[in-house]
């Protein structure tokens, strides 16, 4: 599509109505609406904005107007066709009560839409966020703004768009914003009805206000905090988002223990701060982190600037292996090392992972990244304990609540402290040496319980605040669990979470609910009792559902090939307590300096192939002693004791002879099968020379791939071929219709490949194999094109299944699959392909199809080339100028009948043009176009009657016209054949203002103004009993076609004209259709235009010779006649096979025979046979009015006259539609 500006197009909306048509707007404010089938006709141009269009709504209804709002902050409703504004508003910037600063805002979109239930109504949004309403019909414009409560919430940044959803009585307005929010806003309550929040990133941190309980803080990786208020009854998503001054994915967020409205929170940029929720005023430390503050959490510690030592609230963040703390309120100081300023007793080296601080207990908790535990007395700030229980770094600690909602702790389990790490396991720690002050520091090298379950890290845990020893767990593993500590064992297991699981906590109001956030961007909130799974899914488990839930891989795509899917631009949840300098989230333990090489993931380790011997050499240093010493046994005396080791000690064999290697292998290949690690497996059994065996063994289980499938050779070629021709197959299951057609391909399965890329939809890849190994001339290379051809036809890729049905010479389908097109081109390559070919039949019914569509789509030039190519003569170029002359001449009457309604109220310009005699000057143009057409083509008028059979052609089927551009293109041709033989002018001239009736009565009325000059006025009006063509000025000779009664109803015929006072003469049956469609069209003006009673009941009158044709009334008499036969033998038939219905045998055949033996039926349809062939003997099949129903309009006008001459004539038309509708007049009812 062309655009009519050399600016870029920054917003495109089309027409609710008419999807052709679409407005445009620019960077440089204005807009164009034009029409999108051929791409550069420009109707309008707006042009008024001074900068970028944001926004563009079609006015609902059929008019066209548009609302637009642009950069400059105006909003301008315009009335398209006038090209000009109704009305511009200066969008306000924020309600009264919430004003704001512009220059505070960064981006001052706004957007508009019209209210479809009040029509009018705009409704227009704020750089603030807010959205107001202005009604454009009113008299005193003005804005209304919409109400927003804490429940249903609004927006707080600008809004991007707005949309109307629901009924067209009770409609809201959706809108979307930059702060992430949908909202639907209620335009009768004129207040914001509900608002649906959502994520642009991952939530990485879960936190309940310990005073407002009901309220839930969201560290979310797309820069903000959200507050849900998970205990709103009018919203269940009624939250609060906080942004401002934030900055970076917020990784950890911590409530103040007293303030309720103080948020702590840490970023991926190592910022760390506090939000007041109420305020909106957010503080940020001055101190930093160098790499990511995944953790922060409150603690009261002495007073680090005075010698008193009171307690003092401080903020603690962890990050960069440190931990800092941070001085309240302002946080305007350097925060102080927890290692080297405060621990003094603390090596500086120490890396910490996690830190959590008890109030109740006074205790301050580090977590180390060599795995160790390092408790301190906050009073003192001496360790007291330390654990040494695990290997790998700290994530998450958690003290067990003093208070529950259903107990109190004794002095024992209050020293409970849960403890994970980048393993599974979950420690458990009874710390109640702790109870008692002793200047020794505990130390435990084991924890209490270990909780199993989990396949990988643990990133959070939360115990619950109702049940003594709950304790939730979220996990990488995808699945939050739930534990009863007090008796060691799982209770729940949530696997709702299609990724990762980042944190999770237990709700304070509810005792059987757990919410958890994962990097599906989701926050969850579920119930424990409705779990069904008690456990994480095993190894082999996860790999089943893993392979269930992965999609089928592309055509083309390998096995190795990844895709990665960042979900919120860099939002990668980290896998440790660990983020790089750079920003990019580490993999390691530790704190990582290194970037990798082309800036991909650092790669996991491979799996190892000795997992077994791995297992039981990786003991205690006892065990490993004495491994040494049986195995010095056994070298010792290998020559009078030759058995290799048994469980436990089997890995031994390892090191023994060439035997107890391969013992030591066949163990590991049994394990690697039991684990689904066929891979491995097969492989190890190729070290041992068992090549065939292995490969057999992964055919049977479909786990082939290239690296085993090259091995065969080294067997034998037979082999080689078997496999190829097993991995093919396994190939196909998996979906890589390629790579098997290759192996096929392979094999000299050339045939077996070709089918396969067929079968699957491969067809270019299926030809260029063909091609490549088939003879030229081979079916199956047609066969592959009829195929290719078949596909393409049922996307709707006609062109492409075109040129292969020629590949295929196979012209007929490549024409018939053209024909599907509309446009006027695709229609002359059809023809043009039929010609070309040979094909007489398809090039004419083709060259039809062609000449409608380049005449309907005024492709002018198109038609001239479609004549040139196939020879035909230029009669047909009349044609196309004339349906040219006459859209011209519809389109200024069009434009003039808009100004006069606009102007008058009324539609007067058509009462004058219909009754008075039509427009003449638009018909003076239109003729004068229409002779220097025909002089141009040197066609003669009225003497070329040897053409008129190939122009009446071009109409195929006598259907009624379904569209404008079809019934213009009928009568089009109808008025070609009409200045073409004088002979049939008068019938033609009538087809063509019938095809137009037979579509709508608008387009008729503009074609009778423009095609009859008759005056029927008062004003001294000379109407005879025909009506007057414009087009009746080229004629020299009249010559008409006379009707011919038909012999059924001659008898009809003379009482018409004798009710008539008519002799019996020749009529022309043309120009009285001609007339009577004149008297439609007069009426069509008395109903829609008013008129005086006394100029109606002059007109009426004066049609009364048109109305009472003998002719015409002897027609519809027989076309009545005709329809009450057809639903006879259509009733006769139906009794026929309700009674074959009820017989047993053969139903068709009993019809059949029944119709041929009855004689009633017989009957009906001689009758019905003849009264048709009569009929099209006297119309020419040319279609007219019903005459009884004109008579009855006529009657219902003339009810309110009670003068003798109005009387009369009632009277005479009763009698004329008793004598048509009567069907005891006609002879062969005599």
């Amino acid at each position: 599509m062309q655009t009519h500006s050399p600016q870029s197009v920054v917003i495109v909306k089309s027409h609710p109505q008419n999807p052709d048509l679409a407005a445009l707007g620019y960077k440089n404010g204005l807009i164009i609406v034009q029409g999108l089938k051929k791409g550069n006709n420009a109707i309008y141009k707006l042009k008024g904005h001074t900068e970028d269009v944001l926004s563009i709504s079609w006015y609902p209804s059929s008019e066209l107007r548009l609302a637009t709002t642009a950069l400059d902050r105006t909003l301008r409703v315009w009335d398209v066709e006038a090209e000009k504004a109704s009305h511009t508003l200066k969008i306000p910037a924020s309600s009264k009560s919430h004003k704001i600063e512009i220059a505070h805002k960064g981006r001052p979109w706004v957007a508009a839409t019209w209210v479809p239930s009040c029509l009018g109504m705009v409704a227009c949004s704020t750089v603030a966020g807010g959205v107001c309403l202005c009604n454009v019909n009113s008299p005193r414009v003005g804005w209304d703004f919409l109400e927003v409560n804490d429940d249903s919430a609004g927006h707080f940044r600008c809004v991007f768009s707005l949309s109307v959803v629901g009924s067209s009585e009770n409609s809201y307005v959706v809108s979307t914003s930059l702060d992430r929010n949908i909202v639907f806003w209620d335009v009768v309550a004129k207040k914001s009805a509900y608002c649906i929040p959502s994520f642009g990133g991952f939530p990485y941190s879960l936190c309940f206000s310990p005073i407002a309980c009901a309220s839930l803080a969201i560290g979310g990786g797309d820069n903000t905090i959200k507050v849900w208020r998970v205990d709103c009854a009018a919203n269940p998503y009624s939250s609060a988002t906080f942004w401002q001054n934030i900055r970076g994915r917020v990784m950890a967020v911590a409530w103040h223990p007293k303030k309720e409205d103080i948020i702590a929170f840490g970023t991926d940029e190592g910022k760390v701060g506090t939000i007041n929720i109420n305020t909106k005023q957010t503080t940020v430390s001055m101190s930093y982190h160098k790499q990511a503050a995944y953790v922060v959490c409150w603690a009261e510690l002495p007073d680090l600037d005075s010698e008193d030592k009171a307690d003092k609230a401080y903020l603690l963040s962890c990050g960069d292996g440190k931990v800092k703390v941070h001085h309240l309120p302002k946080l305007n100081k350097e925060a102080l090392d927890m290692s080297t300023a405060i621990l003094k007793d603390t090596s500086s080296k120490s890396k910490w992972t996690t830190v959590n601080f008890n109030g109740d207990l006074r205790l301050l908790t580090l977590g180390s990244v060599d795995g160790s535990v390092h408790i301190y007395s906050s009073k003192t700030l001496k360790k007291v304990a330390l654990l040494e229980a695990q290997r790998k770094a700290v994530e998450n600690l958690v003290w067990r609540p003093i208070h529950t909602a259903s107990s109190s702790l004794d002095n024992m389990e209050k020293f409970t402290l849960a403890c994970s790490s980048c393993e599974g396991p979950i420690h458990l720690y009874n710390l109640s040496g702790l109870a008692e002050e002793k200047d020794e520091v505990l130390r435990l090298t084991h924890s209490t319980m270990q909780l199993l379950g989990h396949g990988t890290k643990v990133v959070s845990l939360s115990w619950s605040p109702f049940r003594e020893g709950y304790l939730a767990s979220a996990s990488y593993d995808g699945t939050v669990q739930i534990w009863d500590t007090l008796q060691n064992k799982p209770l729940a297991n949530f696997r709702g979470h299609s990724g990762r699981v980042m944190c999770c906590c237990w709700s304070p109001i509810n005792p059987d609910v757990v919410y958890s956030g994962g990097d599906d961007c989701t926050v969850r909130c579920w119930t424990v009792s409705e779990q069904k799974d008690k456990l994480p899914p095993s190894k082999v488990e996860k790999q089943k559902l893993k392979a269930e839930a992965l999609p089928k891989p592309p055509l083309g795509a390998t096995a190795d090939t990844a895709i990665e899917n960042d979900v919120d631009g860099a939002d990668k949840a980290p896998d440790s307590k660990s983020v790089t300098s750079e920003g990019h989230d580490s993999f390691s333990a530790k704190p990582s300096h290194t970037k990798q090489p082309g800036g991909s993931k650092k790669k996991k380790p491979a799996k190892s192939f000795f997992p077994v011997f791995s297992a039981q050499e990786n003991k205690p240093k006892e065990s490993a002693a004495e491994d040494c010493m049986l195995l010095a046994n056994k070298l010792a005396n290998k020559k009078c004791d030759c058995e290799h080791f048994t469980e436990p000690s089997c890995h031994l064999n390892m090191f023994l002879d060439a035997e107890g290697v391969l013992s030591t292998i066949d163990a590991e290949v049994i394990q690697h099968k039991k684990d689904l690690n066929f891979d491995q497996a097969f492989q190890m059994m190729a070290w041992k020379g068992d090549v065939a065996e292995a490969l057999r063994e992964a055919a049977a289980v479909r786990k082939l791939n290239d690296t085993l499938v090259s091995l065969a050779p080294t067997v034998s070629r037979t082999l080689w071929l078997e496999m190829c021709e097993q991995y093919a197959e396994q190939l196909l299951s998996d979906g890589d219709h390629h790579r098997a057609a290759l192996y096929l391909l392979t094999c000299h399965k050339v045939q077996e490949a070709i089918q396969l890329l067929r079968r699957n939809g491969c067809m270019r890849e299926a030809l260029a194999i063909a091609r490549a190994h088939l003879v030229e001339g081979d079916p199956e290379i047609a066969e592959i094109y009829l195929a290719w051809a078949g596909k393409a036809k049922g996307v709707g890729n006609y062109e492409q299944a075109a040129r292969c049905y020629l590949a295929a010479d196979d012209a007929p389908n490549a024409v018939k699959v053209l024909q599907n097109r509309r446009d006027a081109r695709t229609k002359r390559a059809a023809a043009y392909i039929a010609k070309k070919f040979g094909l007489t039949a398809e090039a004419d019914a083709a060259f039809a199809d062609a000449m409608q569509a380049a005449t309907e789509q005024k492709e002018w030039d198109t038609a001239l080339h479609l004549v040139e190519e196939h020879g035909k003569p230029k009669v047909f170029l009349c044609l196309s100028g004339m349906h040219q002359c006459l859209t011209a001449a519809l389109a200024d009457i069009r434009a003039a009948y808009k100004l006069s309604a606009e102007q008058s109220g009324t539609d007067k310009l058509m009462s004058d043009a219909i009754i008075r005699g039509g427009h003449k000057d638009v018909s003076a143009t239109f003729l004068r176009e229409v002779r220097e057409v025909w002089n141009s083509c040197g066609v003669t008028l009225f003497g070329s009657s040897e053409y008129v059979a190939e122009v009446e052609n071009l109409l195929k089927t006598s259907c009624n016209p379904t569209t404008e551009q079809d019934a213009l293109y009928r009568s089009s041709v109808y008025l070609t054949v009409a200045l073409l033989a004088g002979e049939t002018y008068d019938m033609n001239v009538a087809k063509a203002v019938s095809s137009t009736l037979l579509f709508s009565t608008d387009l008729f009325n503009q074609l009778c103004s423009l095609v009859y000059s008759t005056n029927i006025s008062d004003e001294g009006s000379s109407f005879g009993s025909c009506v007057v063509v414009v087009l009746d000025s080229l004629r020299e000779n009249e010559a008409s076609v006379h009707f011919k009664c038909p012999v059924s109803a001659l008898n009809l015929f003379e009482q018409f004209l004798k009710v008539k006072g008519q002799s019996l003469l020749e009529i022309n049956i043309g120009r009285e259709v001609l007339g009577l469609l004149y008297c439609v069209a007069v009426m069509e003006v008395i109903e829609k235009v008013p008129q005086d009673p006394s100029t109606v009941t002059s007109i009426l009158k004066k049609m009364e010779p048109v109305i009472l044709s003998p002719s015409l009334a002897c027609i519809q008499h027989l076309m009545k006649k005709l329809q009450r036969k057809q639903d006879l033998l259509m009733h006769k038939r139906v009794d026929l096979m309700r009674k074959s219905l009820q017989c047993c045998g053969d139903v068709a055949h009993e019809v059949g025979e029944r119709f041929a033996e009855d004689a009633g039926i017989l009957s009906l349809q001689r009758d019905c046979e003849n009264l048709k062939k009569e009929l099209q003997e006297s119309t020419f099949s040319c279609s007219f009015p019903d005459v009884t129903a004109l008579i009855d309009t006529v009657v219902a006008k003339l009810n309110c006259c009670d003068e003798e001459e109005d009387v009369r004539f009632k009277n005479v038309l009763s009698n004329w539609k008793e004598l048509i509708l009567n069907d005891s007049c006609s002879d062969s009812d005599a």
